[in-house]
């Protein structure tokens, strides 16, 4: 069965109807249904990872149709744009200092919108198979995000929305959408 933070992202990414997605942070076994849903809409699905081995896997298996072994604080070294960039439990994977000092270079990426997902509270995790990346090193709640101006979803198993409807999920998602005059802009003046 889909949880609420996956539906959510699933049908986000539908209904804007993009055509491209990059994916912070994955691995080959990950939950396929995001990916699986934007490449039966068409879309390609590209994976931004910073773990080496997660990187060979994902390419050996065909995971992404593009693999990119990068930290996402280096994201502004990467040369192209996305409709959609999805980071899905990943900003509790650098202190919130670091995060507010590349939002807007992931941001800058997308055409469409941005997603990210986080816990809610406390989630203490520690390096899973030797990948120094998965240890959580920032607790996270969802008024960080809509203090920057992020619209928020909660899927705490309150049952109070659509995409809540599991108990004990306790996640949260905030939404950057990406506006017609940004989008404007950046096409006038080649800016990314």
């Amino acid at each position: 069965m889909i949880n609420g933070q996956t539906k959510f992202v699933k049908d986000a990414l539908l209904e804007a109807d993009v055509k491209s997605v990059l994916n912070i942070g994955f691995r080959y076994d990950s939950d396929l249904t995001v990916r699986d849903a934007v490449r039966a809409n068409g879309a390609t699905f590209s994976v931004l990872e910073a773990y080496g081995p997660n990187c060979s896997e994902m390419t050996a298996k065909g995971t992404a149709d593009e693999v990119f072994e990068m930290d996402v604080r280096n994201i502004k070294d990467l040369k192209r744009t996305y409709d959609a960039i999805i980071w899905l439990h990943g900003p509790e994977h650098i202190f919130w200092e670091e995060f507010l000092e590349i939002r807007e270079e992931i941001e800058a990426k997308a055409n469409k919108l941005v997603i990210y997902q986080a816990p809610i509270g406390e989630s203490p995790q520690d390096e899973l198979y030797e990948n120094p990346y998965e240890k959580h090193v920032q607790t996270l709640e969802p008024h960080m995000f809509e203090e920057l101006g992020y619209e928020t979803v909660l899927h705490d198993g309150k049952n109070l929305h659509e995409y809540d409807f599991v108990d004990g999920e306790w996640t949260f998602t905030a939404v950057h959408r990406v506006t017609d005059e940004i989008n404007d802009m950046t096409r006038k003046t080649g800016e990314y």
